[in-house]
């Protein structure tokens, strides 16, 4: 059986049946409107690429034959309406080890402690908090246990389901890193 949704290789979602195709076009299922914008392909794979890289189109016509939806330079088997897709959200873990955590929160520095974060509650966003970054408390294996902001030793589930600090991009991230 065929999965419902379909991901492509940068992690953009749609259902299949939101595809039109040639059967939709001659019974009259689902009929677009001319002048949508859209991905145009005459198979999944090339639909796939069409909407990672953004390649898409606007309808010019549609005609009952086995390429029935026209742009203005070609005809194709299948289009997918531009609102049809979206992206997949990214899953993020709390940090596991110093690494990560210094090279998602400090960036460039060598030697962090001492510095500041600046951090915030996820559910107060007004209390923004200042810390100075004083160590790590680590366990088994290396695996980061806590991270001593102030005098506060907070256990790194902890960072990463309450809190959320600000980027050198000044947005708020999650004390987190994101699966691949």
């Amino acid at each position: 059986m065929t999965e419902p949704v379909i991901t492509t290789k940068d992690g953009y979602k749609f259902d299949r049946e939101a595809i039109l195709s040639a059967k939709d076009i001659f019974f009259g299922d689902k009929i677009p409107t001319e002048n949508i914008i859209g991905y145009f392909a005459n198979n999944s794979e090339e639909l796939c690429d069409a909407v990672d890289t953004n390649d898409r189109h606007i309808l010019d016509h549609w005609e009952v034959n086995p390429y029935p939806f026209f742009t203005n330079k070609h005809n194709y088997a299948f289009f997918l309406p531009v609102d049809a897709v979206r992206r997949a959200s990214k899953q993020y873990r709390p940090f596991k080890t110093i690494s990560e955590f210094s090279d998602a929160v400090f960036r460039w520095v060598n030697t962090p402690i001492g510095k500041c974060i600046v951090y915030r509650s996820k559910t107060d966003t007004n209390n923004i908090l200042y810390q100075k970054f004083n160590g790590f408390q680590l366990g088994k294996d290396s695996l980061l246990i806590s991270v001593t902001l102030g005098f506060m030793n907070i256990d790194v589930k902890t960072l990463f389901n309450e809190y959320e600090y600000q980027g050198y991009d000044g947005k708020w991230h999650c004390f987190g890193k994101a699966d691949s």
